[in-house]
């Protein structure tokens, strides 16, 4: 639960009564009675004297859309599967001779074309495997629906759940018709559909028919779709509502959220007797309310004594001055008031997107906001705040920003204890003041600012380690990706095995970087060693090689070729190898000292 419904909750406790006396929680997920897959056929037909004009395409598009419809408007428990006939049937009897379009149309005629419609595809078409059957005809015969129509057909039926539209009927027409015939808590219509919330005595006279609820529920206005109301949700079971029992020596508040929203409360119910009520809920436009005329908190009264058409739900309007329901919605510092029941309404404040709105069976007297904070002065009273200190624990927020929008706390300077107040948290540093580490890398948001890391970026310095790794496991810089400065990052260091806060983790003179085996104080240096050793070992073997070729007699003769030439003896410098004369005691080359040899 937000801090701020915490808060709100709080009024409730500090009441002069108790709470728990005089409001019920029904929130508990309700079970829908329309759920799961809602299987139609869709039968084409036309007439002898009109034919079709709409492509099978279009219609295919109205039927997506009330799919969709369905899906978003139970949030997600039912939705719409459906079949099309390949081809166009045509009844036995012309359209001419059927009184079906207009609203007053002939009872008998419809029934009559709607039995004529199913016969016409009834040797193609397995009943039994649907749901629910509409009848698509040409031309503009007016939309109607019968739950549990009495009808034969070849498989054996006697009852099928039927609508009719045309090819002009747009979704919402097509979501309206389904609606009556879909299960529901209705018991009135013996637990099957919902009932018409526009006037049959508007209809009937030619007037605007959409007196009762107008935009606010598919079940009066259904061009463009918008979604059910609160009554209509309840009744198919998809939300349910908390119950207020307010009394003359207290305020109740409640936080409603907007029907569309799939949780929390979105809808408030007051009993005025058994089977009459109040029901408050919020509408903005989102989804397929995108096209409401106004925001706000819509305020209904139910009747379930009456009949279909004939005011089951009124919507009270804001300014009755005006001819629609249009701007029926209901604002921040507006009052309701119903002196005969004893009921008092007050918008108090919104978030955006939820309502709060404050229900008393006496007279609300102030909605005076002395310090402009945002909250009424008795809320204020009521949450502890003051009244004359817009900013309570004097944080940076206002208190009505800190209940309604940030839902922080007024009365703590530093709800989620973080080291930040909660007005640098949403003004300079960007982070979530209900949330003491915000980026969720294990340093509270204040401890980041404190040593200079993000808390909005969970790896501050990019090296693969999040911030709280390093300062909490590793003790490494968040700053630095590299802490030792070895050329490599400390979360490759991590997965080479070597330690991040040391250059060289080894103790070999080898940085880690370079260090074949970083974690080896053997290695390079062993294999060096050997290396070396290899190549002294080979310069002292030549050394002794040639110095064994130079202890040797070196000296050699040389017999003449010819008649009067001399043998001529020599020899060779035992250090260089120079040919020499063999009495010569040092070598003419590199000056050694040469030592006698006897021939």
């Amino acid at each position: 639960m937000s801090l701020g419904a915490m808060f709100l909750g709080a009024i409730l406790l500090l009441s002069l009564t108790s709470i728990s006396a005089n409001a019920e929680a029904n929130l508990a997920s309700p079970q829908a009675a329309t759920n799961g897959a809602q299987r139609i056929i869709v039968v084409l037909v036309e007439f002898s004297d009109l034919r079709h004009v709409a492509g099978n395409q279009v219609i295919r598009d109205r039927l997506k859309e009330l799919d969709d419809y369905y899906r978003e408007a139970s949030y997600g428990q039912a939705w719409v599967v459906y079949e099309m006939t390949d081809r166009w049937y045509q009844t036995a009897t012309p359209v001419s001779q059927l009184d079906i379009q207009k609203w007053d149309y002939d009872g008998q005629d419809m029934q009559k074309f709607r039995r004529e419609a199913v016969s016409s595809a009834d040797k193609d078409v397995n009943y039994q495997n649907y749901d629910y059957v509409f009848v698509l005809a040409a031309g503009r015969v007016w939309p109607n629906a019968g739950a549990s129509f009495s009808v034969s057909t070849n498989d054996g039926l006697s009852r099928l759940n039927i609508a009719v539209v045309n090819e002009q009927s747009e979704g919402g027409t097509c979501a309206h018709e389904l609606g009556h015939m879909i299960p529901s808590y209705f018991a009135p219509w013996r637990y099957r559909g919902l009932p018409d919330l526009y006037s049959y005595e508007a209809a009937e006279r030619g007037e605007p028919s959409s007196i009762f609820v107008g935009p606010w529920d598919i079940m009066d206005t259904n061009r463009p779709a918008r979604h059910f109301s609160s009554f209509s949700k309840i009744m198919l079971g998809w939300i349910t509502y908390e119950l207020a029992k307010p009394t003359a020596t207290e305020v109740l508040l409640f936080v409603i959220e907007p029907i569309t929203k799939e949780s929390g409360t979105r809808a408030v119910k007051i009993l005025t007797k058994s089977q009459t009520y109040y029901l408050v809920e919020t509408r903005r436009k989102i989804g397929f309310d995108r096209s409401l005329p106004d925001e706000g908190v819509i305020i209904s009264y139910v009747d379930e004594t009456k009949r279909s058409g004939y005011g089951i739900v009124r919507v009270a309007d804001k300014n009755p001055l005006t001819k629609t329901l249009n701007d029926a919605a209901f604002h921040v510092g507006d009052k309701f008031e119903d002196p005969d029941n004893s009921i008092y309404i007050v918008i108090a404040m919104t978030d955006g997107s939820s309502f709060t709105v404050a229900i008393s069976s006496s007279g609300i007297l102030s909605l005076k906001d002395t310090d402009g904070d945002g909250l009424f002065d008795y809320i204020e009273e009521k949450l502890g705040t003051n009244p004359k200190n817009p900013d309570t624990d004097s944080d940076g927020l206002s208190d009505g920003d800190e209940v309604s929008k940030y839902k922080t706390n007024p009365l703590k300077a530093d709800t989620d204890g973080d080291g930040l107040s909660d007005g640098e948290e949403v003004k300079k540093y960007g982070t979530n003041p209900l949330e003491p580490d915000t980026d969720g890398d294990g340093l509270s948001d204040g401890k980041e600012v404190n040593i200079g890391s993000n808390p909005l970026k969970t790896d501050t310095d990019g090296d693969g380690l999040t911030d709280g790794e390093e300062v909490n496991k590793y003790r490494t810089n968040p700053l630095k990706a590299d802490t030792d400065g070895d050329g490599l990052t400390d979360k490759e260091e991590l997965l080479k095995g070597t330690n991040p806060l040391k250059a060289d983790t080894d103790d070999d003179f080898w940085n880690d970087r370079i260090d074949p085996a970083p974690t080896n104080p053997l290695l390079p240096n062993i294999l060096l060693i050997a290396a070396i050793a290899i190549i002294i070992l080979a310069i002292v073997m030549l050394r002794r090689r040639r110095s064994s070729q130079a202890t040797l007699p070196v000296s050699a003769s040389y017999q003449p070729t010819a008649p009067g030439i001399e043998t001529v003896s020599v020899k060779y410098c035992h250090e260089c190898g120079h040919e020499m004369m063999l009495e010569a005691s040092y070598c003419p080359k590199c000056g050694t000292r040469q030592d006698s040899y006897s021939e």
